[in-house]
């Protein structure tokens, strides 16, 4: 296992989308002092940076949708009350351009003919299909399809996209796994397991993050990855003085084991 990137972001990560298809990372940071979003979008096999530190006009009420086919996709704020999402902005990754925007979209999902929007928030508000490189609207026969089979669609487009995409499983004290998962930890690197362990398995390797507390009696978050034999190859310290337990800490994608470390850091280890 080699690590391929180290890469430090200017702010707490937000959140992550991925361009399954491409092994693009999209990562949303946002500053709480400055009020300011920026974005950047990495190749999870090599670490390149393709767009970095990218802002768009709007500082804050801005927020990333998506990343698809090489595009990325912000949402602007409907109701700042409520942070409702309303318009779609489209900018091409190896560009930095900006392709198509439109104020009054409210972003769906894709399916394969292209990408699917509403006009208004409502639930029953009809679904529309649009070019995703253009925005243009499409008169395709999925255009024309009843309104009611396009969420069945999205969903299975949805479910194909995250495929590739493999994350761990969480186990909780309460779980029945958890005790046989610490007591492999502890046994192995002589370390007390406490609150939750996440666990991911692969052909060749097997990752587990757990929680514990250091000699300041501050809750850590820690990972370690250990080939089939059993054999530490790897021990990553990702946070430190946690106020509780969380998700999303760590998955793999194109063979890339992808962490998240002290909120603002992406480390990339490569099979």
């Amino acid at each position: 296992m080699k690590q391929i990137f180290d890469i430090a972001l200017a702010a707490p990560v937000w959140q992550i989308r991925i361009d399954d298809k491409h092994g693009l990372l999209a990562v949303e940071v946002r500053d709480a002092d400055t009020l300011h979003t920026s974005f950047s979008v990495l190749d999870v096999k090599t670490g390149a940076l393709l767009l970095s530190d990218y802002k768009t006009r709007e500082p804050w009420y801005v927020g990333l949708e998506d990343i698809h086919q090489g595009i990325l996709f912000f949402h602007g704020i409907g109701d700042r009350r409520f942070g409702s999402h309303k318009g779609i902005t489209a900018v091409e990754v190896k560009t930095g351009k900006l392709l198509w925007q439109d104020p009054e979209f409210i972003y769906y999902g894709f399916i394969p003919d292209g990408l699917l929007v509403k006009k208004n928030e409502a639930l029953e508000a009809p679904l529309s299909l649009i070019d995703s490189f253009t925005g243009k609207m499409l008169t395709t026969e999925s255009e024309n399809a009843s309104s009611s089979a396009m969420p069945t669609i999205f969903a299975a487009y949805q479910a194909n996209r995250r495929l590739p995409v493999l994350v761990p499983g969480h186990y909780p004290d309460s779980s029945a796994h958890f005790s046989t998962l610490q007591q492999f930890l502890e046994s192995k690197i002589n370390i007390t397991v406490k609150d939750a362990i996440d666990y991911l398995e692969t052909k060749d390797f097997f990752i587990l993050g757990f929680y514990n507390f250091d000699a300041n009696n501050q809750r850590c978050y820690r990972v370690a990855v250990f080939n089939l034999e059993g054999e530490l190859i790897l021990k990553e310290d990702l946070a430190t003085n946690l106020e509780g337990l969380g998700l999303d800490n760590f998955f793999i994608i194109q063979n890339s084991l992808i962490l998240l470390k002290n909120k603002s850091t992406l480390l990339g280890y490569g099979f």
